[in-house]
């Protein structure tokens, strides 16, 4: 009943799933729970000093927790969706399996 692409698309997010499931967790690892945004700069520090240390300590920790939580979400939405297509076959099969009173097709 189910067509071969869906069957390699489903095999395919099975194998992918864990690889994101790591990537998210390499990605945000040593991670700060909480990222403070704000601080102030000394007046007398030099602009690209003070601009670096706001790219190392706000910047890049922020872009790695979004990117972390987007591998997360893809890594959710591949379970749903394997969840899903799953569940849906076997109430297909389900359904097809019941006994009907409808009279048969005439062929």
């Amino acid at each position: 009943m189910t067509d071969h692409k869906v069957v390699a698309d489903l095999e395919a997010m099975a194998k992918l799933l864990p690889q994101m499931q790591g990537l998210a967790g390499e990605v945000t690892a040593g991670l700060p729970a909480t990222i403070f945004v704000g601080g102030t700069a000394s007046t007398a520090a030099v602009p690209s000093l003070a601009a670096a240390q706001r790219m190392a300590t706000v910047t890049v920790p922020s872009t790695r927790a979004a990117v972390g939580a987007r591998f997360e979400k893809v890594a959710e939405t591949i379970e749903v969706a394997r969840d899903r297509f799953a569940s849906q076959e076997s109430l297909v099969r389900a359904f097809n399996a019941v006994p009907t009173l409808a009279p048969l097709p005439l062929v």
